[in-house]
């Protein structure tokens, strides 16, 4: 049996993604870092593969799919490699670029996987982490940059916490884009008591929905909740009220008036 807990494999991986403009047929040399944060060595493979993802939450997908070829132009000098205790590993990659290559976005990761050094747990199954950098490629030409903000839903009665406001961003570009939302909670007096703001890649012809979320809400409560979002330098401001109250307490109140009526 093995005494190395999983819990003492630590892999990180620097940076979580790259982002290249290129043209058609260009080379392009660069690195990223393995670290072992951990208390054992480990050994570890590298390897590319599609990204794209597979719905508007945005679940990843390392499956073939339009645009997710930048894969195939990945050249990475070895697959194995191994990072002794507290060690960075630099591993190096070449991106060259297909000659008809199509303008706008490509996408691929790049995976680092741990190759299980411990026993097999109770199902038999040795586990492996596996940590991935995406890759975010345009290729310069006709680059058609369109996205806008498809729907902000900000529900006018939420029933317990989190108050939530959903935003649904389009893409009909064939480049992907950065969007930026900021959420704004204050009192009906006008004080501000909750702000946060998010960003959010969106892929071409992929829509993407984002929800921003208070969970600090107090679980009765009136609030006026401003969302201003960014799509290519363009700001749209939704603004609604919202009334926070469980449900018990809507059925209550209802009660109580319908009693009061019919006792009048």
């Amino acid at each position: 049996s093995s005494d190395v807990c999983s819990s003492d494999l630590e892999m990180t991986i620097s940076p979580t993604d790259k982002r290249y403009e290129v043209s058609a047929g260009d080379t392009i040399s660069d690195s990223f870092i393995i670290l072992n944060s951990g208390e054992v060595p480990f050994n570890f493979t590298t390897y590319a593969a599609p990204y794209s993802v597979t719905n508007s939450a945005y679940n990843s997908s390392y499956e073939d799919a339009p645009r997710a070829d930048a894969y195939k132009w990945v050249q990475i000098p070895k697959v194995d490699w191994s990072a002794d205790v507290r060690e960075t590993v630099k591993v190096p990659f070449t991106i060259k670029v297909s000659k008809t290559a199509s303008p706008g976005g490509h996408y691929g990761i790049i995976f680092a996987e741990q190759q299980p050094t411990e026993e097999p747990d109770t199902t038999g199954i040795a586990r492996k982490k596996r940590l991935g950098m995406i890759i975010y490629i345009t290729v310069k030409g006709d680059v058609v940059k369109a996205g806008s903000v498809g729907s902000v839903d900000i529900a006018p009665y939420q029933s317990q916490a989190p108050l939530t406001a959903k935003i649904r961003f389009d893409n009909s570009g064939n480049v992907d884009y950065l969007a930026k939302a900021q959420m704004t909670v204050t009192t009906l007096f006008g004080q501000r008591v909750h702000s946060s703001q998010t960003e959010a890649v969106v892929l071409p012809e992929k829509p993407r929905d984002v929800t921003m979320e208070w969970g600090n809400v107090s679980w009765v409560g009136a609030y006026k909740v401003r969302v201003a979002t960014e799509v290519f330098g363009t700001q749209t401001i939704t603004e609604r009220f919202v009334v926070v109250a469980p449900v018990w307490l809507l059925i209550l109140i209802a009660v109580v008036l319908v009693f009061g009526l019919t006792n009048l």
